[in-house]
């Protein structure tokens, strides 16, 4: 790293004075870090702060997805020139269009009724006028998948990787994709956020023409539907796996299920009108058995006239995006209701989020090729291989797994696959086929590697997959807070480093440890093993669900519920830090300038803290933590650290003290 330096080895290199401004803005020196880490880490980030009336939280996450909008918006806005890729001139297009207001206000309603005139008439507006006797709710669907609209308003259909066999690809049924959570949607009107999305129905209607009295009456049988629809799917929890990939044969299903044309539902969505490539032999998962069997039910009872002014609503709702802004506001308030937040995105952000849905790979290639180094991908590169072989230590080390075991898991460790920055292929390889990405594929060969499903490069994000067993790094996440090639490493390590062990932990929390190294689900762990795995996520499950996030809200972390993502915060912070340690053995890194009192391994744990830092409006703070996988940015540092006795050691916390209680769990 090239580094110039001033007298007591500080580091004043542009990315160093960045970092170094950046954490001098969130550390609050007056808090002793034993007493409260993160209001010393985050004090000055939280105190007084505000969050843009667009935005629902401000985080560090937000401000790099910020940065990474920002240089998207910049090569959209680029004109078209003749040595754009046939790509880059769609993407640029459709950035253009979208962001084209005038026309957007000049048509007003027309993209809805156009949706209506490809998908039939929406009963309330048509009134008695509307044809209940040719109405079958599985026709609707079918015009939804032929105009490339979802289709999972009723039942999620889908074709994945088998989890028990990952060489082949399966056909999965799931739940229902509600307008918002079941947390909410469950309770119907007596919720806040139901009663606005209700209003926000209604007003939709009423544009298109309806009167607002036949309008509430109407849509709210529609929204009692999706209301049961979000009962019936709270029956059984996603956290147990085993209990889901329940295979069958498609002659079982339509059996078990006869209320349910599911044999012609099948056929038709996957293999196209008037065919059949699904045959009575051939295995379907059922992830969720409960809700099918609610589904079946509800179906039974519900008339025509209320499945259609459901169906025909969510596609409807689907293109409010594309009209004027008085439509638009309309959902913006729901939206406040739900997140609080008093204002809509600003267009262009809305246009590059439309944009990068539509071709990602060529919004990600236009931005990889003007704002990436491959030096950074290089550097990264190294720093996933030190953290995965930390992480192989660390199981290597674990007493407490028996040897059959231990080698299982070593296995998977050393099998992970890793994709990071972007696939070459990326830069010339394009394509714009979507059908790829959906059904065609049924029958074809799994390619785990394949270029196609690793190539959102502009993602402010990192992920596991469980079926590949392969972690993923976008080139988007890579800058900020995050990573920097010319700063010192305890900053790498301690942001994009922790986010790599944290994604490497997934393999073996309470779900991945239930995927071999192949991705295949299956029980490779000893009984005794698996007790003992038990007996340390239980601690950690009492641990976070003794945090109070609002006391008068009465408003608690649900450990159980948060617990795969506790794990991973907690293993992947120490294999960062251990890595980072054996790293910096034979060398001395310089400090940053405002934070010279602060040792390397400080600023390791000072920055891991920093990438958590967070300000959350009450409503958004309520939906986290109701509806979320992860514990609040707050309490993933003091639950971490609380854990953790070599941050105790580096920053001289006494036993006792909040941030080194007597009392510590551990997973990994």
């Amino acid at each position: 790293m090239n580094f110039r330096f001033k007298e007591k080895n500080i580091c004043v290199s542009e990315g160093c004075v960045k970092s170094a401004a950046s954490i001098l803005a969130n550390v609050d020196k007056t808090v002793n870090p034993c007493d409260d880490f993160y209001q010393f880490a985050c004090g000055k980030f939280t105190t007084g702060a505000l969050v843009d009336d667009d935005k629902a939280s401000r985080t560090t996450y937000s401000a790099v997805n910020r940065m990474v909008e920002d240089k998207i918006r910049h090569v959209l806005e680029e004109p078209i020139n003749q040595l754009d890729s046939i790509h880059s001139k769609l993407a640029k297009q459709i950035y253009a269009t979208c962001m084209d207001e005038q026309t957007l206000e000049k048509r007003g309603t027309q993209p809805l009724r156009e949706i209506l005139s490809k998908i039939g008439e929406w009963p309330v507006l048509s009134g008695n006028q509307w044809d209940e006797e040719n109405f079958h709710w599985t026709d609707t669907v079918y015009k939804f998948r032929d105009h490339g609209l979802s289709i999972d308003y009723l039942i999620d259909l889908s074709v994945k990787i088998n989890h028990k066999n990952t060489e082949a690809y399966i056909i999965e049924l799931d739940r229902a994709t509600l307008a918002m959570s079941s947390v909410y949607m469950k309770h119907g009107l007596k919720d806040k956020r139901v009663s606005s999305y209700y209003r926000y129905m209604v007003d939709v209607a009423v544009e298109l023409g309806a009167t607002e009295q036949y309008a509430k009456s109407e849509l709210r049988r529609a929204l009692d539907l999706e209301v049961q629809l979000a009962r019936i799917s709270q029956l059984q929890s996603l956290r147990h796996l085993k209990e889901l990939f329940t295979e069958v044969t498609l002659a079982d299903l339509a059996r078990r299920y006869s209320g349910i044309p599911l044999r012609e539902y099948i056929n038709r969505l996957i293999c196209g009108a008037g065919k059949t490539c699904v045959l009575n032999n051939d295995k379907i998962v059922v992830n969720t058995p409960h809700y099918l069997e609610g589904l079946e039910a509800t179906l039974k009872f519900t008339s025509k006239r209320v499945l259609a002014n459901y169906l025909v609503w969510r596609a409807v709702a689907s293109s409010i995006a594309f009209c004027n802004r008085r439509v638009r506001y309309r959902e913006q308030l729901w939206h406040e209701a739900v997140l609080g937040r008093p204002a809509r995105e600003p267009r262009w952000t809305e246009c590059v989020t439309i944009s990068s849905t539509v071709v990602d790979s060529a919004v990600s290639a236009l931005y990889v090729k003007q704002y990436f180094d491959k030096q950074t991908k290089t550097v990264a590169t190294d720093m996933v291989k030190r953290i995965r072989k930390e992480f192989y230590h660390t199981l290597s080390k674990s007493d407490w797994i028996d040897p059959i075991t231990k080698r299982n898991a070593l296995d998977k460790a050393e099998a992970i696959e890793e994709f990071v920055g972007y696939p070459d292929e990326l830069l010339d390889s394009l394509t714009v086929d979507k059908h790829y990405e959906t059904f065609e594929k049924l029958r074809g060969p799994v390619n785990k590697t394949d270029w196609v499903t690793h190539g959102q490069a502009i993602t402010v994000n990192a992920f596991y997959n469980l079926v590949e067993n392969s972690i993923q790094l976008p080139a988007g996440i890579l800058q900020g807070m995050f990573f920097s090639p010319d700063r010192p490493n305890y900053l790498n390590y301690g942001g994009i480093g922790y986010v790599i062990g944290h994604e490497i932990t997934h393999g073996f929390d309470d779900q991945g440890r239930l995927y071999d190294k192949t991705g295949n689900l299956r029980d490779w762990w000893l009984p005794e093993t698996v007790e003992k795995f038990h007996e340390r996520t239980n601690c950690m499950i009492r641990q976070y669900s003794n945090y109070t996030v609002d006391k008068a809200a009465g408003l608690r972390i649900d450990g159980r519920h948060t617990i795969g993502e506790n794990i991973a915060d907690n293993g992947g912070v120490m294999s960062a830090y251990n890595a980072y340690r054996r790293w910096s053995a034979d060398k001395i890194e310089p400090r940053l300038p405002g934070l010279f009192e602060y040792s390397p391994q400080q600023m390791f744990w000072i920055n891991a803290a920093n990438i958590w830092c967070s300000v959350y409006r009450p409503e958004t703070l309520r939906h986290v933590v109701l509806t979320g996988l992860h514990a609040p940015g707050k309490f993933r540092v003091i639950g971490t650290l609380q854990n953790q006795p070599e941050f105790a050691s580096d920053f001289n916390c006494s036993l006792g003290s909040y941030m080194h209680p007597q009392k510590k769990c551990k997973v990994w």
